[in-house]
């Protein structure tokens, strides 16, 4: 879960200096970063579906119920996910 995290970490920093600069087309067609969107759009795909099956803490249990869970990431990053995701396919 923690190399899940940093990977992430990794990836929103690699699309906050690619995404403009690919917009832009200032990069143009670089060979060495042209699969890498490829990669970071699977990451985040994948992450937004792992999300509704990771538990969270809830006082000092360890919530694990599939219902809870699922409205628990509704309510919380999913929308910061899913924005991810979109701006992937749009961009």
């Amino acid at each position: 879960r923690l190399f899940w995290g940093l990977l992430g970490c990794i990836f929103v920093l690699y699309d906050a200096v690619m995404i403009p600069l690919d917009a832009f087309d200032i990069i143009g067609d670089a060979e060495g970063v042209r699969f890498v969107p490829y990669i970071t759009f699977s990451y985040w795909i994948l992450d937004l579906v792992f999300q509704f099956l990771v538990g969270f803490e809830d006082g000092n249990i360890v919530e694990m119920r599939p219902q809870r869970i699922f409205r628990h990431y509704l309510t919380g990053w999913f929308l910061v996910d899913l924005s991810i995701v979109v701006t992937d396919i749009v961009v």
